[in-house]
């Protein structure tokens, strides 16, 4: 419940310190889970990010991102495993390669909201753009934390391809 209230919290702040501006971005994904821990999932993992840019540089922005990160927990006869849920905080970048490709990473800390004994870790998201309008981007990402949990001192890295769309505000 403290996580959930705290996610609400930053995504709150982060829209009401930008107003809406145009250097503003949300966005929506659905992938498919890859890393070492595929087996404890099923097909698919969910995710939404905000974009705030501060910094532009010729053709590259510089700015920070947040977001949610979920991956559903499998269950078949034999075992059960737990929804994963992240909460990435990351610097971003995204550099203008063409007229309407752009290629970017956000780079930053995962912080782990569940289950218990998810510590979070190391997050990189490099990202493959193609605007569709001048408002709406069609983008391909690749998600991957790189996770501790406290619980079994194990290191896992929680991957997902996606596909999603990125709107400016």
């Amino acid at each position: 419940m403290k996580k959930t209230i705290l996610i609400l919290l930053v995504f709150l702040g982060v829209g009401l310190s930008v107003n809406a501006q145009s250097n503003f971005e949300v966005g929506i994904n659905a992938g498919l889970p890859v890393g070492n821990v595929v087996e404890k999932f099923t097909d698919y993992t969910v995710g939404f990010e905000a974009n705030y840019y501060f910094l532009y540089l010729n053709n590259l922005k510089v700015g920070a991102s947040a977001g949610y990160l979920f991956f559903k927990g499998k269950n078949d006869k034999t075992v059960s495993y737990e929804n994963t849920q992240f909460l990435p905080v990351a610097a971003s970048f995204r550099f203008t390669i063409a007229d309407r490709l752009v290629l970017g990473t956000d780079v930053g800390y995962g912080i782990g909201l569940s289950p218990k004994g998810n510590e979070g870790g190391f997050y990189i998201r490099p990202s493959l753009g193609y605007n569709i309008t001048s408002g709406t981007t069609l983008q391909a990402s690749f998600y991957s934390i790189d996770a501790k949990d406290k619980t079994d001192t194990s290191q896992y890295e929680f991957g997902s391809i996606s596909l999603g769309l990125v709107f400016r505000l």
